[in-house]
């Protein structure tokens, strides 16, 4: 029914609202119900995508297009909460045993955004209206920022993250239009992680980004790497 459908879109714009709210996770006995209780309506967002997926009429409204862009903007463009272990404890080990504790709400978002842009019905055309220059420039700044330690904060590599890049070439399509602004800014951070790094699996997810890349715009890319290397 066209009208229940309308109805249930507005509740879920209303509850995408909702989860743009960031919870305080610099202290992990603060707001417990209001942590668990986003955590439960992100699931409610997730299944409802499911429930609805091939609902043509969904993947052709554009303010959810906005407001899932917007969510996933709030929650995974923020600062990382600050380390607690002492500087002389940062070594290889412990730098792949920090779990960021807002790692629950991450995830939940992460697969909410692969579930909206990998829906059979999902249209470039009406996203690539509402992601601009700048939203693409922070998802690859927040990939080199999760690749390297910052200060006392041990950060760690999302591999949701890289698989938003692989899910059925739909954000290659929406960067296509910028390629040639962006990777000149993302791609020397990313070779000298390649070559430079401490830790292989740090070097190993900078190689998988730069194959990315590399896939996109392979000319530009062996055009920059070879001026890197010089």
């Amino acid at each position: 029914d066209k009208n229940t459908l309308n109805e249930q879109t507005e509740l879920f714009i209303y509850k995408i609202n909702i989860c743009k709210n960031i919870c305080n996770f610099n202290n992990l006995n603060s707001q417990l119900a209001t942590k668990e209780a986003k955590k439960l309506t992100l699931i409610e967002l997730f299944n409802f995508l499911t429930i609805n997926e091939g609902k043509k009429n969904l993947w052709n409204n554009e303010n959810i297009y906005l407001e899932i862009i917007d969510l996933f903007i709030k929650n995974i463009f923020r600062d990382l909460p600050p380390n607690e272990k002492d500087e002389e404890e940062e070594n290889e080990e412990n730098y792949f045993n920090y779990s960021d504790p807002a790692k629950e709400h991450l995830e939940l978002i992460y697969s909410i955004f692969i579930k909206f842009i990998g829906a059979p019905d999902f249209r470039p055309t009406i996203a690539k209206k509402l992601i601009d220059q700048k939203f693409i420039e922070k998802i690859f700044l927040f990939f080199i920022q999760k690749i390297y330690l910052k200060g006392k904060q041990l950060v760690k590599i999302s591999t949701n993250s890289l698989q938003i890049f692989k899910e059925e070439g739909k954000i290659k399509y929406l960067l296509n239009e910028l390629n040639k602004q962006i990777i000149p800014i993302i791609l020397p951070s990313i070779q000298l992680t390649c070559i430079n790094h401490w830790n292989k699996n740090v070097k190993q997810l900078a190689e998988d980004i730069k194959n990315i890349l590399i896939e996109i715009d392979w000319k530009l890319c062996n055009k920059l790497i070879n001026e890197i290397n010089i």
